[in-house]
């Protein structure tokens, strides 16, 4: 794979929003345990499993609308909007990442594989079917 084909999937895997995903830390900073290497390390692995989880989110939602997304002023820009990252590409991208955060979520335990699938469950249900309803707004994916 081209480096320029994996530049696109990162843009596409949107890290700006990566940011989000430290609130898994509240809990050690907030309980004084944030310098506790277990812990510490612990957290940093369900922070990438969720970094993991939520471009997966982000790229799926790209996919089911990329046909309104190729209309917005903004939104065009986007890989896969814009055709840098094709649909087939796309998809293969979310099937793996999907497969590597559920398969790194059974290594930190069966709660938080529960967790993570859970998690997964939601958002191609939104990005499937409820992002279709009119009580949910498109522009806040």
């Amino acid at each position: 794979m081209r480096l320029t084909k994996l530049k696109t999937i990162l843009i596409a895997a949107r890290p700006n929003q990566w940011i989000k995903n430290l609130i898994i830390f509240t809990a050690i900073v907030f309980s004084g345990q944030l310098f506790s290497m277990p812990l510490f390390l612990k957290s940093t692995f369900a922070f990438i499993i969720f970094c993991l989880l939520s471009s997966v989110s982000y790229i799926l939602n790209d996919v089911v609308d990329y046909q309104y997304d190729r209309k917005h002023p903004i939104k065009k820009l986007r890989p896969v909007a814009s055709g840098k990252l094709s649909i087939p590409d796309a998809t293969f991208v979310v099937f793996i990442l999907s497969l590597v955060a559920l398969i790194l979520s059974l290594f930190f335990s069966i709660p938080f594989f529960i967790l993570s699938l859970v998690f997964l469950l939601l958002h191609f249900f939104y990005s499937l079917y409820s992002s279709n309803f009119i009580f949910i707004h498109r522009g806040w994916s």
